[in-house]
């Protein structure tokens, strides 16, 4: 499943990593808790996201049996994760957002001051300003916003950019520093791929109906989710759905489309009586003036239009 993810979509430039948590509240050696997110219970899978919303690739955390096939005994086990998820990506100009776990890796990330070789930066600074050490190619930044935010990236400068907000004391409009926007803009992509997913109705994430919705809104109109998940609920019941005949020799008229699509009913002349298709399959001989003209079957009025039209095994 995996490979089939990478083969469909080559990714733009920003990539995100990120964790995403599947509702579980069973009995699981390796169930996780993580409070910030939605459902706080369930199993944990680091995601690598394209800045689209497609999920490029995934692993599954089962405790000490997760599968990662990059060990760099200078890594930790977040960065040879983040390797992993990004070994078909490296050296070829991609940018990698990520979040404090994964403090390790070269790449643009939050970062908690109290972690091992973070310089100390000025202590106290007023709303807005920044202050920074840098080091080879690493950036660590310090900005105060209504916290303090730290940051670790090795591809942007301390520039300030526009937020396309206004102060509403000043009214002036308000700026953060590049690598905190962009930061913010894009971590919340795996964030959102869970949300449009849990509105299925399914036990399992469908990640192959998300990506398939990505790359459809990406190349036709802006659909809703829900428009587009029925659109495919339909395809699929005209393609896989199988029917029996219900003579032998005679073409089945069983539509598979019925119960989702408008339904006309029209009244023949009384030369064209024919016998209804619901009696007929149930081995009763009874006639109706009446015929869907959708369907093209013939059905009487109440109630075998209604059940016809509602029940796929009628």
């Amino acid at each position: 499943f995996r490979p089939i993810l990478k083969q469909n979509f080559y990714p733009f430039q920003n990539i995100c990593i990120d964790e995403s948590l599947l509702l579980f509240k069973g009995r699981l050696s390796f169930k996780q808790f993580i409070p910030p997110k939605c459902n706080r219970f369930g199993i944990k899978s680091f995601v690598a996201c394209d800045c689209t919303g497609y999920i490029l690739d995934m692993i599954v955390y089962s405790g000490s049996k997760t599968e990662i096939s990059v060990s760099d005994e200078n890594l930790s086990k977040s960065g040879n994760i983040a390797m992993t998820l990004m070994k078909d990506y490296l050296g070829k100009g991609r940018s990698l957002f990520v979040n404090n776990w994964y403090t390790k890796t070269k790449a643009c990330d939050t970062v908690k001051k109290n972690r091992k070789y973070i310089p100390s930066i000025q202590n106290k600074l007023q709303r807005r300003e920044i202050s920074f050490q840098s080091i080879e190619s690493l950036l660590c930044m310090k900005w105060q916003d209504k916290r303090e935010i730290w940051m670790l990236t090795s591809f942007h400068y301390t520039d300030m950019v526009d937020t396309q907000k206004v102060n509403y004391r000043t009214k002036l409009p308000t700026q953060k520093p590049t690598c905190v926007q962009e930061c913010n803009c894009f971590m919340g992509i795996v964030d959102k791929t869970d949300m449009v997913i849990s509105t299925l109705e399914s036990i399992r994430k469908n990640v192959s109906i998300l990506n398939s919705y990505v790359l459809y809104k990406y190349v036709s109109s802006k659909e809703r989710f829900a428009e587009f998940h029925l659109k495919l609920i339909k395809q699929m019941f005209g393609k896989y759905l199988q029917t029996s005949n219900i003579y032998q020799g005679k073409k089945n008229s069983d539509n598979s489309l019925r119960i989702f699509q408008l339904n006309i009913l029209i009244r023949l002349r009384k030369e064209k009586i024919k016998r209804k298709s619901v009696c007929t399959k149930h081995k009763i001989r009874r006639e109706s003036r009446y015929h869907c003209k959708e369907c093209e079957v013939d059905l009487c009025v109440d109630p075998y239009f209604r059940i016809y039209h509602t029940q796929i095994n009628y």
